[in-house]
């Protein structure tokens, strides 16, 4: 992971590798850690005004 992170730096593929590991986005954040309310991006709210389906259903923390 660190070879690949020093390899890659800043090509905007950090985030992805750390949720597929199940790693914290953040250290001594609770909310970026993997699972928490933050880690996952909200719905945009076009996309719930357009589909009925997704009413109600925004993810927690946003």
């Amino acid at each position: 992971m660190i070879e690949r992170r020093k390899e890659l730096a800043f090509e905007g593929h950090s985030r992805m590798d750390l949720l597929r590991n199940r790693l914290a986005l953040r250290s001594g954040n609770p909310a970026a850690a993997f699972g928490g309310a933050k880690t996952i991006l909200p719905i945009p709210q076009r996309e719930i005004d357009n589909n009925p389906g997704l009413q109600r259903q925004q993810n927690s923390g946003y």
